[in-house]
């Protein structure tokens, strides 16, 4: 008769369900899968849906790009542009949101960057 391998034995002495060895280790193997997925990176990010494009932050009140920006934004190959259009504000006295600071328009946005 041949017995069984020790480690085969201490497998069924601790991992069992219902004790605290049985709970670690399995919460340990979980945290393990996660590190080894989490950390995988695609050499295209196209493939795995993550694509980076540069944006820009547009915060004036008045919306007229000079040369110098028009320029960045080419040469950067600025993809999105984040303009604030007017903020938000509740009047002393009063219960309704209404808008305030609203954005004058002189320029045109630029027709290679999404504007949001």
């Amino acid at each position: 008769m041949q017995s069984a391998p020790i480690g085969a034995s201490l497998c069924r002495m601790f991992l069992k369900p219902g004790q605290p060895f049985f709970y670690f280790t399995a919460f340990l193997l979980v945290l393990a899968g996660f590190a080894c997925t989490g950390c995988r990176q695609d050499s295209d990010p196209e493939i795995s849906g993550l694509s980076t494009k540069r944006g820009f932050y547009y915060w004036k009140t008045h919306f007229a790009l000079k040369s110098s920006e028009q320029a960045a934004l080419k040469e950067l190959q600025v993809g999105q542009l984040y303009v604030r259009f007017f903020d938000v504000d509740i009047p002393d006295g009063q219960q309704q949101p209404e808008p305030v600071g609203i954005i004058r328009i002189s320029d045109s946005f630029p027709k290679a960057v999404k504007v949001t």
